[in-house]
């Protein structure tokens, strides 16, 4: 909930910068133009659960850092490192014959390069750009499995898993200097299945609402 007001809070504040800066000099320019930020916000993942075919929806974290290169005034390329929330699980039981204490971590990372189209004829203003953007890669997910026995060794296992996926996006840019970028943006990922469930889901799919913020040279 935290989460959701705080994204909530930075998009009134961009759409406040929006109404202020419609007489400002443009410092928004793209064109051969380096940008570099993070951005920070939430994922709907709605997937199957692996033990049943009910529909399993969870809430979770997702971020990243990204770059741009400007092609020309409305086109540039993307490419996208992201982060997208897993779990930890800990079950502790005492016994002869059992381990004593189980621990799965989860960590997923989307990988992806694309476009983005900043279409000059519906800037808000000269330092307001709205985008929309299409990115294809992979979505990788890590998975360690440790358990500890009162008699035995430890066991530890790592598995690594890659499924194709892409994200379709659209969000608004402002400039509010020529080295400063600060956004908004929603989406939807769509990710393949993986082979084994990476956590509680085989899938990561879900709607994006992310802020971003970084710097243009």
């Amino acid at each position: 909930m935290k989460t959701s007001i705080a994204v909530l809070s930075v998009f009134i504040m961009i759409m406040a910068f929006t109404q202020s800066t419609y007489a400002q000099e443009s410092n928004f320019s793209l064109k051969d133009r380096h940008n570099f930020g993070i951005s920070a916000g939430l994922i709907n993942k709605t997937s199957v659960l692996v033990s049943s075919t009910d529909v399993n929806t969870k809430i979770g974290l997702s971020g990243g850092i990204y770059y741009d290169y400007g092609l020309n005034e409305e086109f540039a390329l993307d490419f996208y490192a992201g982060y997208l929330q897993g779990e930890v699980k800990s079950y502790n039981y005492i016994s002869i014959n059992e381990p004593s204490f189980k621990q799965t971590s989860v960590f997923v990372t989307p990988l992806l390069a694309g476009m983005k189209y900043y279409p000059v004829k519906l800037a808000f203003n000269t330092n307001v750009r709205p985008y929309v953007s299409l990115n294809a890669g992979i979505v990788t997910g890590y998975s360690t499995y440790h358990s500890l026995s009162l008699l035995y060794s430890n066991v530890v296992e790592h598995k690594s898993q890659s499924v194709f996926a892409c994200k379709l996006a659209a969000g608004i840019d402002t400039a509010p200097s020529r080295w400063v970028r600060v956004g908004v943006h929603a989406g939807y990922l769509f990710a393949g299945n993986f082979d084994e469930a990476i956590g509680n889901l085989r899938n990561y799919s879900g709607i994006e609402f992310n802020v971003t913020a970084g710097f243009s040279l």
